[in-house]
């Protein structure tokens, strides 16, 4: 995600994904793709579905392009990864650069779908966690002091 701004437009997208699907697990109706395709709540979960995998696509491509840079130079991809982030790969640099016995990568749309399901599951995670803790602060005022 290239600013702070693209994380603020990212959380809210997701969210209202959530939004989306929980209305339309509570129209009948809209059980059929077709008709969800349809309405206008389908036509806004595929607009911010699209956005979001847009988000996770250009930070797919522009690890890549780090990566490719460091393989122009010469160098140990796996080393100079290690080096860029402290001790460890990340997770999208693992997904880049593993290869299974046959030299054979990810594809592009495995990565793109490991990467969604992380940057979604990782923000609903953490607001989830957010929520139950005020909750629990709420409810019992002595855990506040």
């Amino acid at each position: 995600v290239d600013t702070e701004s693209d994380m603020v437009k990212y959380a809210a997208a997701v969210q209202e994904i959530g939004r989306c699907l929980f209305r339309r697990t509570t129209t009948a109706w809209q059980y059929s793709d077709s008709l969800f395709a349809l309405s206008d709540n389908g036509r806004k979960f595929y607009r911010l579905k699209s956005f979001c995998c847009g988000v996770s696509q250009r930070v797919i491509n522009k690890r890549r392009k780090d990566i490719a840079d460091l393989a122009i130079e010469g160098k140990d991809i796996t080393e100079c990864l290690k080096e860029r982030s402290s001790r460890y790969l990340d997770f999208l640099d693992i997904l880049l650069t593993v290869r299974d016995e046959d030299g054979q990568g990810l594809s592009d749309q495995e990565i793109q779908e490991q990467v969604d399901t992380f940057l979604f599951e990782g923000h609903d995670t953490t607001a989830s966690a957010l929520q139950w803790t005020l909750f629990y602060l709420a409810k019992y005022p002595e855990l506040q002091e």
